[in-house]
């Protein structure tokens, strides 16, 4: 298996990092060509490619839908998120007026732990920004 995901990233010009064997070789390839054929191979990236093709095909046409889909490249932390807290944390940015995306990163909003973004709420006098 190890040898598949080296040749995997090799044959599609992916850096091998540690994130890769985090996965099996027929998912990254599943995630490989999802990638390509929608967004391009400037998205091939150890910590895209990891992220399983149903998720990516969830979270990249709402991102993309946003204007902000390239920001996953040099930002994707937010995939670590379900689609419904990635939706309800902008709508907590829309509400403060702050932007989704900060210089070439996605706001810090999006890479807090859940237990951190709870907290935040709390000090904003927030139970959920669906109530708004």
């Amino acid at each position: 298996e190890i040898e598949k995901i080296i040749q995997v990233c090799r044959s599609n010009n992916i850096e091998i990092t540690g994130s890769v064997f985090k996965k099996k070789s027929l998912d990254l390839t599943k995630s490989i060509g999802y990638l390509k054929e929608n967004y391009g191979e400037e998205y091939l990236k150890p910590l895209l490619v990891i992220i399983s093709e149903k998720k990516l095909k969830v979270i990249l046409p709402y991102l993309y839908s946003l204007g902000v889909v390239s920001t996953v490249i040099n930002s994707a932390s937010i995939l670590s998120l379900s689609i419904e807290e990635i939706i309800e944390r902008k709508e907590l940015l829309d509400f403060l007026g702050e932007p989704m995306v900060v210089g070439e990163r996605f706001n810090s909003i999006f890479g807090l732990r859940k237990k951190t973004y709870q907290k935040k709420l709390e000090e904003l006098n927030i139970d959920s920004v669906k109530k708004r």
